[in-house]
């Protein structure tokens, strides 16, 4: 009897993540992602981000150019003008593109994670209360297997599911692993009101 009754505290221990007599932390609550990946190429949002962009568009530079304009840097065979038309090209996309990808990674983005199973991301412009982009899902959390399980509402499409891994959770940081995105996430939480 010893023997089952260790082996299920054992078996407890191990598939809780968390010690025995300390609950799981809270979820619900706002949190700022500070860490994501952007195309690819982890990214802080607290960093450089200009730097940053610069990074991520030098890792997509190839696809956009076989993608937006249909050039492949392996092709010997341009003429002058198709040569200096995908170099006009290439520059302006170069700009424009950095520019983006920065704005994208210096703009605060936030997850509310409601009591409901429901949350809210959205990104927030700094100095002002303008939402951008914003999103609903639903979420199951589960502290048993330190995952998190996000979905689009009324979406039968696997695109767009989450089956995120819990690698760190405590009450001021929860750092997710996406399988699906081979991305690792980490969030704060964000004092203060909503949004």
């Amino acid at each position: 009897m010893k023997i089952i009754l260790f082996s299920l505290f054992c078996s407890l221990l191990v598939s809780t993540g968390f010690p025995p007599g300390r609950p799981a932390p809270a979820l619900p609550g706002r949190w700022e992602v500070l860490k994501y990946s952007e195309q690819g190429i982890p990214v802080d949002k607290k960093g450089d981000a200009v730097a940053q962009a610069r990074t991520v568009y030098a890792h997509v530079r190839e696809e956009r150019a076989r993608q937006y304009f249909g050039f492949d840097e392996r092709w010997d065979e341009l003429n002058r003008r198709e040569t200096r038309a995908f170099q006009r090209w290439s520059d302006l996309d170069s700009l424009n593109e950095t520019q983006r990808i920065a704005e994208a990674i210096r703009t605060p983005y936030f997850v509310v994670f409601f009591a409901d199973s429901t949350l809210a991301a959205y990104n927030k412009v700094p100095g002002s209360n303008l939402i951008l982009f914003p999103e609903k899902r639903h979420y199951e959390y589960a502290p048993a297997t330190m995952s998190i399980d996000i979905w689009q509402p009324n979406s039968l499409s696997p695109y767009g599911k989450w089956d995120a891994q819990i690698l760190h959770f405590d009450e001021r940081r929860l750092t997710l692993f996406l399988p699906e995105e081979a991305e690792v996430v980490e969030l704060a939480r964000a004092d203060g009101d909503l949004p």
